[in-house]
């Protein structure tokens, strides 16, 4: 007989299990099929960057913002109005002179508020007017080339005033002209985006003049038409050569079929394109020689003696050719990036060493409350409310480590000593559980027990209690008797050598109660549980944070409930009439250090020492309060300790408390007694 071999199930599903994984890695990691119309893109954009170098070739200076009408560029027709250009030209870069000094990199982030630049009235004798505030979004409609078909586009950037955001960052750096790129974030007043664009443009760093546009294809060419917008010839011969091999190696690159997130940017959905000339503040008192000196060792710290300067200050003026929109700013402090990474790590390592005191405040804590007695006081919401901000705040510090990695060392050591600390309030929250288990309600019936079951463990073993210690362990000086309890499978059986009698006929027996086996909690499935609920409630506190983010009052407000972790053990003290639940030194440290670190970061995140948000003026009144409900609570409960916990309320509700407060579970008295 012919038999045929059968491979076994398990082994037949694991072969399934594997071939499927390595298909998918395959699929996953396999390279995607060139798409025609991408690459017929990048065809046409290297064509057009051909014709622009063809055109910039033979191009000459004719005057400042004076573009060639005859330039065969898209978006050659840019004329920037005298208003806007009064405006550029109240900026005022000038040459290095004697006690003068420019920053030379302007890498940063400048933060700050725009105004709207009034147009001029019709009217030669009426001043300029602004438009109404009350001015509906996506009123000016503005139709696009013709390339892109018959469709509009609208002017985003609305109402008079708000709030901006400029990061810039160089390139390529030399004596004369640097490469510059940014990305500039316009919004309103209270926050809410408007506008975004990607900038690319140059620096003359001996005069402190930069020049930003932005860059749509097919409709503004605006790298291109960079060289135009030059204050000089001298200017405008730099701006050409770099510009000129800046398209050239674009070319190349798109002729190659090679795309890079810039090209994406170019081919976004239609907006309004802008041109942002800058100019960088002349420091006054210091050599060019010693300020470079400062920029190097901030970079590349050697431990040379080196000249702190003030903050770099920028004025700028933002238009844009097609939407009209005209935009300004003066003197608005920028955050060099060496000040921003040394704030990072400043932070990072006081919120540490906070961490560290932290951890050593809740291990003497726990060590002190080692009966439980003193547990039992101790409110499980205020250690839970605190570990919920560890969490929180372990969480931050290991997402910042991870996207800024030139800051990532401190940083990760806070992630450890926050972590270190979350795990020990964790500790600390399933000791609390444990010994305040049986304040929680139970069903307290008293009903008569037929049997006596032994009560078990989580793991299912014993445990001996005094009922079940009693009725198995023989009284001294008496012989060892065994005290059988009936139970249901006690019945009669019929013997084999003895004949049946006839038994006499009796009364039904009752029918016997089942009781469940009892088991005790285990303590480990108590603190997976309090793990598991710990870490969706820190979860759903990112959610939130993100959500609330662009409301600042409800922000504020989110932060104050977040320190209200003195709360509940004031409610704990009065419902149980306790106090002394927490060393003042557990207190106090707490109180000191949350508190302290939240106002830091609300008061002084201005300046050089931006890293997390810009604090504003209203910040300082939410800093007072947040100090103020913190040592509130802590007043109520040194008030708790010296006049009693129940001080503040009235003689009937002292009454009241005292009456529903069970102290005394009751005890059932079994029918075997």
């Amino acid at each position: 007989m012919l038999v045929i071999p059968m491979d076994d199930a398990n082994a037949v599903r694991i072969r399934f299990m594997y071939m499927m994984f390595m298909f998918l890695i395959f699929m996953m990691f396999s390279p995607n099929p060139p798409n025609p119309y991408r690459m017929q893109a990048l065809k046409d954009q290297a064509n057009r960057e051909q014709q622009s170098l063809d055109a910039l070739a033979n191009a000459t200076f004719s005057g400042s913002f004076e573009i060639p009408r005859d330039l065969n560029i898209t978006g050659a027709n840019v004329t920037v109005p005298e208003y806007v250009r009064r405006e550029v030209e109240s900026l005022s870069p000038k040459p290095v002179e004697e006690g003068f000094a420019y920053f030379s990199n302007v890498t940063g982030v400048v933060r700050g508020k725009w105004h709207r630049i009034p147009e001029p009235n019709k009217n030669p004798f009426l001043p300029p007017e602004l438009p109404p505030e009350n001015e509906e979004r996506f009123t000016r409609v503005i139709p696009a080339p013709r390339e892109f078909g018959n469709t509009t586009y609208h002017d985003t950037i609305v109402g008079n005033s708000g709030k901006f955001t400029l990061d810039l960052s160089e390139t390529k750096q030399n004596d004369t002209i640097q490469f510059v790129e940014g990305t500039l974030t316009i919004n309103k007043g209270n926050g809410d985006h408007m506008y975004n664009t990607k900038l690319q443009g140059v620096h003359f760093p001996r005069n402190g003049e930069v020049v930003l546009v932005s860059t749509t294809a097919r409709k503004f060419e605006g790298l291109t038409l960079l060289p135009f917008l030059a204050s000089n010839n001298a200017t405008f011969a730099s701006v050409k050569d770099l510009v000129y091999s800046q398209l050239l190696k674009s070319m190349d690159k798109h002729s190659s079929y090679q795309s890079s997130e810039e090209d994406e940017m170019a081919y976004r959905p239609l907006q309004c394109d802008v041109v942002v000339f800058l100019s960088v503040l002349p420091l006054f008192g210091i050599s060019p020689s010693a300020l470079s000196l400062y920029e190097s060792e901030m970079r590349f710290p050697t431990g040379q003696t080196i000249v702190h300067p003030p903050s770099m200050e920028l004025s700028g003026v933002i238009y844009s050719p097609d939407c009209g929109t005209a935009l300004s700013w003066r003197d608005e402090k920028a955050i060099k990036v060496e000040k921003f990474w040394h704030a990072g790590r400043t932070i990072g390592l006081i919120a540490g060493c906070i961490a560290g005191v932290q951890v050593w405040w809740v291990l003497k804590e726990m060590a002190e409350r080692g009966s439980p007695s003193s547990v039992s006081k101790v409110s499980f919401w205020t250690v839970a409310m605190q570990a919920l901000m560890s969490g929180y705040l372990c969480g931050i510090y290991l997402v910042t480590a991870i996207l800024l990695e030139n800051i990532a060392v401190p940083l990760l050591a806070t992630t450890f000593m926050a972590f270190v600390l979350m795990i020990y309030e964790l500790r600390f929250l399933g000791l609390i559980f444990r010994v305040q288990r049986p304040e929680r309600p139970v069903n307290r019936t008293a009903m008569p027990i037929a049997r006596i079951l032994p009560i078990r463990r989580g793991d299912g073993t014993p445990q001996n209690t005094p009922a079940t210690t009693a009725l198995n362990t023989s009284a001294p000086n008496t012989p060892a008797t065994a005290t059988v309890l009936p139970t249901p499978e006690d019945s009669p059986s019929p013997s084999p050598t003895t004949a049946e009698a006839p038994a006499p006929t009796a009364a039904p027996a009752a029918p016997q109660q089942t009781f469940e086996e009892q088991f005790e909690p285990d303590t480990r499935s108590e603190y997976f549980i309090i793990t598991k609920y710990f870490y969706v409630s820190v979860l759903s506190l990112f959610i939130l944070t993100s959500w609330l983010s662009s409301y600042r009052i409800l922000t504020h407000l989110l932060l104050l409930a977040l320190h209200s972790f003195w709360v509940p053990q004031v409610y704990r003290n009065v419902m149980r009439g306790v106090r002394k639940a927490l060393g003042w030194r557990y207190v106090f440290g707490m109180t000191i250090s949350r508190g302290l670190m939240a106002v830091w970061l609300i008061w002084y995140q201005r300046g050089d020492w931006v890293f997390l948000w810009e604090s504003e003026d209203s910040d300082t009144i939410w800093g007072w309060i947040l100090l103020g409900w913190l040592w509130f609570q802590v007043a109520v409960l040194i008030a708790q300790e010296i006049f009693g916990p129940r001080f503040f309320i009235s003689a009937n509700v002292h009454t009241t408390l005292n009456l529903l407060w069970d102290w005394l579970l009751i005890l059932v008295t079994p029918s075997y007694v």
